[in-house]
């Protein structure tokens, strides 16, 4: 068997009855290494749909089983070893984290201008911060010098 594709791979991670892909997988270590990354994104998922029942998540879906592929060349995430404590919330930032990714695409595909203001933003942050500082500062140092005078 020829490599698989990396839809067949998805269809393997969601759980699709392909014996024939998971035994080429078992033999061939690239392949493993990306049928684990897609299974860890749907392992992510379907913890997010369970912590947030109530958000539509068909239009995610769609955007997602477009994008999954995409994204799993780019991402590394391991498939979690225990269903501990610690892997919802970690599982929600994935979500999220992919979700605002691909938010970021596809605004990115809709105003050219929207990366450059991205790329701006920190500064930005940087500037507000700064002046939230000074206000801070010039008020306490007028507490301080109010209060040694009275």
């Amino acid at each position: 068997m020829s490599h698989p594709s990396d839809e067949t791979l998805f269809a393997a991670a969601r759980g699709d009855d392909l014996p024939e892909v998971l035994a080429h997988t078992d033999r061939c270590p690239a392949c493993s290494s990306r049928l684990r990354r897609l299974q860890g994104g749907v392992v992510a998922m379907r913890e997010a749909k369970r912590s947030m029942p109530d958000l539509n998540w068909n239009r995610l879906d769609d955007i997602i089983a477009r994008e999954a592929v995409d994204a799993a060349r780019d991402v590394r995430v391991s498939p979690p070893v225990s269903r501990g404590g610690w892997l919802r919330p970690l599982s929600l930032a994935f979500a999220v984290g992919a979700a605002a990714a691909l938010s970021v695409r596809h605004a990115n595909r809709r105003w050219s201008w929207f990366g450059t203001v991205a790329r701006r933003a920190p500064y930005l942050s940087g500037v507000l911060i700064i002046l939230v500082g000074l206000y801070v500062g010039y008020h306490g140092w007028a507490g301080l010098a109010a209060r040694a005078a009275g």
